[in-house]
C-alpha cells in the first residue's frame, strides 16, 4: 500500500450563482493541469491572499464583525465611533503602513476636544492591532497602537475622592 506523501488539499472555485457550473468545471480542468504539473493550488491562493495587503478600514471592520458586534450590548457605539473618528484618519492606510505617529496625531487632536472618546478610540486601535497580530496580517510584533496609554489621549483616568462610610460598607 502506498501513502500520498502530502495529505488531499481543498481549495474552492467560487460560489454558485457568480461561478456556473459550466465555468466551474473549465476551472477545475485547469486546475487539475496545474496539479498534475507540481503547482500547489490551495497553497497558492494563500499566498495570494496574504500578497494582498487589506486597509486600515477591512481589517477594523473585521475586528468588530469578531468582537464588539458579537460580544456588546450596544455594538453600534463602538461602530459609529469608529466611522466618524477613526476611520476618515488611518481607513485608507495599508494596514502595515500605519505608524505609531498617525495614531498620535488622531488620539492627540482627538484628547483636545474630547479626551472620553479619545481614550476610548485609542482602546479600539489597540483592539484592533491585536486582532491583526493575531492573524498574522503584519510582520509578528509590529503593533504601532502599543506605545500609547491614556495619558496620550487626555490625561490619566480621574481617581474618585469620594470613599463609603461606615454605614454603606457594613451593609455589604
Amino acid at each position: 500500500m502506498v501513502l500520498p506523501l502530502h495529505a488531499a488539499r481543498q481549495a474552492t472555485l467560487g460560489n454558485y450563482p457568480g461561478l456556473t457550473l459550466t465555468e466551474a468545471r473549465k476551472e477545475l480542468r485547469k486546475q487539475k493541469v496545474s496539479v498534475d504539473q507540481g503547482a500547489e493550488i490551495a497553497l497558492d491562493a494563500q499566498l495570494e491572499r496574504k500578497a494582498k495587503l487589506e486597509s486600515f478600514e477591512e481589517v477594523a471592520r473585521a475586528w468588530y464583525e469578531r468582537g464588539p458586534k458579537q460580544n456588546l450590548d450596544k455594538p453600534a457605539i463602538v461602530l459609529r465611533r469608529m466611522e466618524l473618528q477613526i476611520l476618515p484618519v488611518l481607513g485608507k492606510f495599508p494596514i502595515d503602513c500605519v505608524v505609531p505617529r498617525d495614531i498620535g496625531e488622531l488620539i492627540t487632536k482627538l484628547g483636545r476636544k474630547k479626551p472620553t472618546v479619545a481614550k476610548k478610540a485609542l482602546s479600539d486601535i489597540q483592539k484592533i492591532h491585536k486582532h491583526v497580530g493575531k492573524f498574522e496580517l503584519v510582520q509578528p510584533g509590529y503593533n504601532p497602537a502599543v506605545h500609547f496609554d491614556w495619558s496620550d489621549a487626555g490625561g490619566s483616568p480621574s481617581s474618585r475622592d469620594r470613599v463609603l462610610t461606615d454605614a454603606e460598607s457594613s451593609s455589604c
